[in-house]
């Protein structure tokens, strides 16, 4: 029974310091993200932005990165671009604490919050316990969780047999806990692959169909996040998104009136 509680207590630790060792892990710094920064302090932002996007083209995935860029964003008042770069440092990174505070502060700054809507259970789980869930910690959560579960079943079986005292509790526990880590790192890789995508525009209208002439079926404002479907490539070679706002309708906006957290 120690060996059990000393073993779930090494877990805790894990558990509470693995997010940190990850927030903390940066690439090499490319020269044009240097010469980003340095703009930035001498607040030529223009010129920071335009640094920070060459080095985006070679790492798309570092949240340190986006988080600089929508600091820039916010810095020239571009509140859509700012919240959408900041939701992709969350999503490469939720334990991005700096990114999280940004956030709070730009969504408190848009003019529509949001739309009337319903959400459904797993847009509520989204929002409440997946997002700031960091699928490699997860995953690693879920490993441990699985060595220790079956160390302590072999244990609780070998007892069994020589009938010792043995208390089932520890395993059924620990059983629990793995079944817990396991649904909640599926349902953050499932979330982790549905496209979303922050309106960067003022106000843009939602389409029925793919085609500037269609009829608007309803109106969607800077710094909402939406749910990409799909694209499509109309007249002109014009890309067009297929949306949704999460709880509410569907509707076609032009891929320039978005900015992707991610690619489709």
């Amino acid at each position: 029974m120690y060996r059990t509680f000393h073993l779930c207590f090494l877990l805790a630790g894990l558990i509470t310091y693995a997010p940190l060792c990850f927030s903390q892990t940066e690439s090499a710094i490319p020269n044009s993200y240097k010469e980003g920064l340095n703009n930035y302090q001498q607040s030529d932002y223009s010129s920071a932005l335009e640094a920070f996007k060459n080095t985006l083209r070679d790492e798309p995935h570092n949240p340190y990165l986006h988080y600089n860029l929508a600091l820039t964003e916010m810095k020239l008042g571009h509140i859509g671009y700012a919240l959408g770069y900041t939701r992709s440092a969350l999503l490469e990174d939720p334990s991005l604490d700096a990114a999280r505070k940004l956030e709070r502060h730009l969504s408190s700054q848009l003019k529509v919050k949001a739309l009337p809507r319903q959400l459904s259970l797993y847009e509520n789980l989204r929002e409440s316990w997946l997002q700031p869930l960091s699928l490699k910690v997860g995953l690693i959560i879920s490993a441990i969780l699985l060595l220790v579960f079956g160390w302590v079943l072999i244990s609780h079986i070998k007892k069994k047999k020589t009938h010792e005292n043995n208390s089932p509790f520890p395993t059924l526990f620990l059983g629990l806990a793995l079944l817990l880590a396991l649904v909640m790192s599926a349902l953050k890789l499932y979330d982790a692959n549905i496209p979303r995508a922050t309106v960067v525009s003022e106000k843009v209208s939602a389409l029925s169909s793919p085609e500037t002439e269609s009829s608007s079926l309803f109106d969607l404002f800077e710094g909402l996040e939406v749910i990409v479907r799909q694209s499509h490539i109309g007249t002109n070679d014009k890309v067009w998104y297929q949306v949704t706002y999460p709880g509410g309708m569907t509707g076609w906006v032009p891929s320039e009136e978005l900015l992707l957290h991610s690619e489709i």
